[in-house]
């Protein structure tokens, strides 16, 4: 079996560490990043459970890079990825649709940049990962 690679292992802390920031926000201080933000809708159940799903996905990362062989945490890495792509879906669907305030389209906005630069990198060095 091969052995993740280092490039690899230092997408899979990136990957991590976002998440684990963006479930602190969404788990932790749900109140104070939507002020921040500006969000026009807020559903504390909903933002608990997306801030849970981040602190997984961040997980999954780590058991990843734990693993040290690709094929063992390959699955862990393609749910992760399929998320990202799911949710940059979400996200275009939602700048589009849904109403609000300059202020949150600008932070929508920047999550889909961020979203396209985590799938894009993590595309590729999957698909480096697999030959």
């Amino acid at each position: 079996m091969a052995e993740i690679s280092k490039e690899m292992k230092i997408v899979l802390i990136i990957n991590a560490i976002i998440a684990f920031i963006y479930g602190f926000f969404y788990l932790i201080i749900p109140e104070i990043y939507r002020d921040l933000i500006d969000a026009t809708y807020y559903d504390p159940g909903m933002w608990w459970t997306f801030g849970a799903t981040c602190f997984l996905l961040g997980i999954f990362c780590l058991l990843v890079f734990m693993r040290k062989e690709w094929e063992k945490g390959k699955t862990f890495f393609e749910f992760a990825l399929l998320w990202v792509i799911a949710e940059l879906i979400l996200n275009i669907v939602s700048i589009i649709v849904l109403p609000g305030s300059a202020n949150a389209k600008a932070n929508t906005a920047f999550n889909i940049v961020l979203l396209i630069v985590i799938a894009v990198y993590s595309a590729y060095f999957y698909y480096r990962e697999s030959e």
